[in-house]
């Protein structure tokens, strides 16, 4: 269909109203009809009458009138309006200007009868397959509003809805498209409303709404149906899925009383490309208080809102659930991102967030995990038998807590198996080495492989560690007397290298890493017989703590055996540990027997 050109002639006439108590202004606008127009966006500035000039309101329809609200006393505002359908935006009208005064404010009470502005909510369990909601009211024009998918399994993506009618909606989890799209069971909040601005019985402003956006990586300026009387708690969902194979989620950012920013956002690695217009929905509560009271599901029902920064660590909200940012990795391996300012609400059990900052422009995600958030702060034990692992609880002779499937089933001289943080969410799962291909899981659940990338030979010994402190787990390489490290977990080369050694280099030593001093940092270790030489910097030069413990046979392993921040040494001999707390010889301080002789061993913060 060609695009059909815009033009717009109007004529503007402004009545002056005062709202108390602010003594802030409303502006009645009205100007002709513009054929083909499916809206009308408003533009006003004060005390300049030059454009551009800020959006200040949208018609989201083919009204011709408007009121822009909350101008301030004895300012001279310059106003103009555009007109746009779905192919475009018209150049401004002529401008009008002119100047407010005080005048006696009227009635305004506004909004909508008690009843029918009241919220809908429930959770549901949803995979990658498409799945139809059923409500149980009906609705004329419903917005509806997901919360953070739960984090069961970790492969990151969003949330799509489909098909939203008065009384349902389709929903499921889509991964972004570097993934196999293969997704396991979520669990999500939803909330629907009416849209329109509807004042709830405790006096807060509850405002439903939507809008159209396009491309990806763009923000636009939309506004509420006038101004509030304070920045309310912000909730973006997209209602459809017209570009459904390039999932997307919304940005926001410049929250205001009078409106906000916002855009798609595709996978990291599609920024900047086209997309299919998506109709857009979202939720502002505006409340002098956090808390109150809503008719939700047919019984009065409390509710809490709240801002806060949340960054890639999960972040406990409640007792019930935390939340983190989840980053792709379809462009880069690095997932660590800075805070952004999430606006949040719960009602009931259901909870939303939606972060309205953009400290970092990557394409992120809240994700949450259900019930408290207590990653270990002890390391324990776990091994790998063929294509079987399993994770301990405790460091006892008692079963593993977690038995999982991952990777092969067969064992090669080149396997090499560890755990680590890979992505910043506290928690140590596992990962192995096969040839010079690594293999890392973000749960320690069975599945595929999360991440897969190659570094460096099959001949190479490997050791893990957060060598720059930043809450991720990455590679480390022994080849000869030189030590390869890594930063992130991708194809790239290494960020930095080292000779190695106490003394000269034995192809016997064994490569350790661990953070040895309680700083925050691993650096390296090597074992030589029964001697554990320690270095408290990723640099050459002698050990900083050198002792003998148990056998020069022994396999090492190393972890913080007693949760205080510190990292010890361990021994596996056949099938039984010995663990030590202290950088000294001496006898362990825990032994019990795991496993078989043969089990492959690790350890981590599970």
């Amino acid at each position: 269909m060609k695009n059909k050109k815009l033009s717009i002639t109007w004529a503007i006439g402004i009545l002056f109203m005062m709202l108390s108590p602010s003594f802030a202004k409303d502006v009645s606008l009205s100007w002709g009809t513009s054929t083909g127009a499916t809206g009308y966006r408003i533009y006003c500035q004060a005390d300049n009458p030059n454009p551009p000039f800020p959006l200040c309101g949208d018609t989201r329809n083919t009204s011709t009138t408007h009121t822009v609200s909350g101008l301030n006393d004895n300012k001279s505002y310059s106003f103009a309006v555009t007109a746009y359908n779905q192919y475009g935006e018209s150049p401004y009208s002529n401008i009008v200007t002119e100047k407010t005064t005080v005048v006696p404010a009227p009635d305004n009470n506004s909004g909508s009868t008690t009843g029918s502005g009241n919220p809908l909510t429930g959770q549901t369990e949803i995979t990658d397959a498409w799945k139809k909601v059923t409500l149980s009211r009906s609705f004329a024009d419903p917005i509806v509003i997901v919360g953070p998918p739960s984090y069961r399994d970790a492969a990151a993506g969003v949330i799509q809805l489909r098909n939203v009618q008065s009384n349902s909606f389709e929903i499921r989890f889509k991964e972004w498209t570097y993934l196999d799209g293969k997704h396991g069971s979520e669990k999500v909040s939803y909330l629907v409303m009416e849209e329109g601005r509807h004042t709830m019985s405790d006096g807060a402003v509850w405002e439903a709404g939507s809008f159209y956006l396009g491309s990806s990586g763009n923000l636009t300026n939309q506004v509420f149906i006038s101004g509030l009387s304070s920045t309310p708690v912000l909730l973006l969902t997209a209602q459809t899925s017209d570009d459904g194979d390039k999932p997307v989620m919304v940005r926001a950012e410049n929250l205001t009383s009078r409106g906000f920013s916002a855009g798609l956002f595709t996978q990291e690695s599609l920024l900047g490309s086209s997309h299919a217009q998506e109709k857009v929905g979202y939720l502002a509560i505006s409340s002098p208080y956090q808390q109150g009271s809503v008719i939700a599901n047919g019984t009065t029902q409390q509710y809490l809102l709240g801002k806060g920064g949340i960054a890639s660590s999960f972040v406990q909200i409640t007792e019930d659930f935390a939340y983190r940012l989840q980053e792709d990795q379809s462009k880069d391996a690095e997932t660590k991102h800075t805070p952004e300012e999430v606006c949040a609400l719960m009602v009931g059990s259901a909870h939303f967030a939606q972060p309205v900052t953009m400290n970092e422009k990557d394409t992120i995600v809240v994700r949450h995990v259900e019930g408290s958030w207590n990653p270990s702060k002890t390391s324990y034990l776990g091994l790998r038998r063929g294509s079987t692992w399993y994770l301990k609880g405790t460091n006892s002779a008692t079963a593993a807590a977690v038995t999982l499937s991952f990777g092969f089933g067969d064992v090669q001289s080149t396997d090499q198996v560890f755990a680590g943080d890979w992505n910043d969410d506290g928690v140590a799962t596992i990962g192995m080495r096969r040839g010079n291909t690594f293999y890392l899981r973000h749960t320690n659940s069975s599945g595929p492989a999360d991440q897969v990338f190659t570094f460096g030979q099959s001949s190479d010994q490997v050791v893990i560690g957060d060598w720059n402190g930043d809450g991720v787990d990455t590679i480390g390489l022994k080849r000869g007397n030189q030590v390869l490290l890594k930063n992130s977990n991708d194809n790239s080369p290494a960020d930095l290298s080292f000779g190695y050694g106490w003394q000269t280099a034995l192809p016997t030593d064994v490569l350790l890493a661990g953070d040895w001093n309680g700083d925050g940092v691993d650096t390296l270790g090597l074992k030589r017989d029964n001697l554990y030489c320690l270095r408290n910097s990723n640099s050459t030069g002698d050990p900083h703590v050198y002792y003998n413990y148990e056998q020069a046979a022994d396999v090492p392993v190393v972890g913080d055996w007693n949760g205080n921040g510190i990292d010890t040494i361990g021994v596996k001999r056949s099938d039984t540990y010995y663990l030590r707390n202290s950088h000294s010889s001496g006898a362990a301080d825990i032994t019990f027997k795991f496993g078989e002789a043969g089990d492959a061993p690790l350890s981590g913060k599970w």
